[in-house]
């Protein structure tokens, strides 16, 4: 009862606030397998804070098109009379998020109301570091959507996860040792007895949907690497004999978490709400990232490490440099970043020294943002 009546609080003062309302919405799967579209409001209160509310949870019972989700949008917004007051949506990077947009924008024009389907599209940079870390683990032919075999004689997956180098074919040995509680009970004795002064005795089994897990995995398989050698050597002849793991490629697990680990440190500093994850971290963050990046495939080609490994850090540079470039679109992400005290228009001035056509058009876009703003405040009285 009582979050139903903040909840009814945090409505009313969103209906009574003139200000611009900003929102996220994705899609769902329920327990019971219904697939639902949540929309959730973001905006300030008069007193300057951060709210949030949810407006809406509505079943999709047709495909997920952007045209059947802006159907829904529009039929939200409009229920909370909200379509005069749309700021951003910030989104992950599905296609058919950038259709709903399109689609959305093309009801609004039917109204009278402008909406950019392009500038007020933000992109959710934790979902940009999953992307680049699966394109640094998975690769761009990795097309299965298992995150196992589902047998254990499914040797077309096993030898999909083997061609992905050393994190394969330990990919490979954590699906063979969970496949039987004796197996995993062995793995379990092994363990105590090479390591006894381990507090955890069993693999971590990453997933696809989230690349936190896949991080956790090699962890916590570097955490066990005695345990392991044991018992790959156990079972060389009845299941494991392609997928061995020598010096080297324990050596390159060090380094794969070595280089995930910015990426995971950034994951959880983008987690919760208010103080963390605003939009100004997005450009730092990725310039960091970037650079983080660049410096790897420089070390590792100087030290001349595998292709696979070097290759591996050109496709995740390349994901995260394509994400880096959309920001162009979002005038306002170079706004957060030149109003805050500590950053402003020296931030660009130092990080895109080398590109002074960058620092003035993020100028003249902030500038002219701006001026719209001003305008908006003081005619129609809103922001």
């Amino acid at each position: 009862m009582q979050l139903f009546l903040q909840q009814k609080q945090a409505l009313i003062i969103l209906l009574e606030s003139p200000c611009t309302i900003h929102f996220s919405f994705d899609l769902w799967t329920s327990g019971n397998h219904l697939a639902l579209l949540g929309l959730v409001a973001h905006w300030i209160n008069q007193e300057g804070k951060c709210c949030r509310a949810l407006l809406g949870l509505r079943r999709m019972h047709r495909a997920h098109t952007g045209e059947n989700q802006s159907q829904i949008l529009f039929t939200v917004l409009q229920e909370y009379s909200l379509v005069h007051k749309i700021g951003y949506f910030t989104l992950d990077n599905a296609t058919n998020n950038d259709s709903t947009l399109s689609h959305l924008s093309q009801q609004l024009k039917d109204m009278g109301i402008k909406f950019d389907p392009i500038e007020s599209r933000l992109r959710c940079v934790g979902h940009v570091i999953n992307l680049v870390v699966k394109a640094f683990l998975y690769g761009q032919e990795f097309v299965s959507t298992n995150d196992a075999a589902n047998d254990e004689e499914d040797l077309d997956l096993y030898a999909q996860w083997r061609k992905r180098g050393p994190y394969g074919r330990l990919r490979n040995i954590i699906t063979y040792n969970s496949w039987t509680p004796q197996r995993r009970e062995e793995f379990a004795k092994i363990t105590q007895e090479a390591q006894p002064e381990e507090t955890a005795f069993h693999p971590i089994a990453a997933n696809l949907t989230r690349w936190n897990s896949d991080f956790k995995a090699l962890k916590r398989a570097l955490q066990l690497r005695n345990g392991f050698e044991v018992f790959i050597a156990r079972h060389m002849r009845d299941g494991l004999q392609n997928d061995q793991l020598d010096v080297d490629d324990w050596a390159e697990l060090q380094d794969i978490v070595n280089i995930l680990e910015p990426f995971h440190r950034c994951t959880l500093e983008l987690e919760g709400h208010r103080g963390n994850g605003a939009l100004y971290d997005l450009l730092p963050i990725m310039d960091y990232l970037l650079e983080h990046l660049e410096t790897a495939r420089s070390h590792h080609t100087a030290a001349n490490s595998t292709p696979h490994l070097i290759s591996s850090i050109l496709l995740a540079w390349q994901k995260l440099d394509k994400y880096y470039a959309l920001t162009d679109s979002n005038t306002a992400i170079y706004a957060a970043v030149a109003l805050h005290p500590s950053m402003k228009f020296e931030y660009f001035e130092i990080n895109w020294a080398e590109h002074p056509a960058w620092i003035e058009s993020a100028r003249n876009k902030v500038t002219l943002l701006w001026e719209t703003w001003y305008v908006n405040l003081f005619n129609n009285y809103t922001i």
